[in-house]
């Protein structure tokens, strides 16, 4: 029984190989908190660690965010995740942005998929 691998093609692209061994080192190898009950993820816990350091080399603090870029992209999708990395990235080098890490937080808080109007 073959298990499909979501957003594959585009994580390929960003050279974000999720399919080596020790990919997420030093990470526990799965989350600390539970996921609520019908809280669906998006994505991998490996593909989620891999998009976390890819957001890590351009900003952030290793030890404070990781954590928290991997629940994001678990929860919004690794393609979403992604575009809007890459978008603050882009925006961040051609200075149009005073903090950026600010700026992927708060268009990461717009992505998530709201229930009645809540988190």
């Amino acid at each position: 029984m073959a298990r499909k691998v979501i957003n594959r093609p585009r994580a390929c692209v960003r050279g974000l190989d999720v399919d080596g061994i020790n990919t997420c080192k030093g990470v526990a190898l799965r989350p600390r908190g539970r996921v609520r009950e019908g809280e669906k993820l998006l994505c991998t816990w490996r593909e989620a660690c891999k998009a976390a350091d890819y957001v890590l080399e351009h900003f952030g603090d290793k030890s404070r965010d990781r954590g928290i870029w991997i629940w994001y992209c678990r929860r919004i999708g690794l393609d979403v995740f992604l575009d809007i990395v890459d978008e603050v990235i882009s925006s961040a080098r051609q200075g149009e942005l005073r903090w950026p890490v600010r700026a992927l937080q708060r268009h990461l808080q717009e992505a998530l998929p709201r229930k009645g109007g809540r988190l």
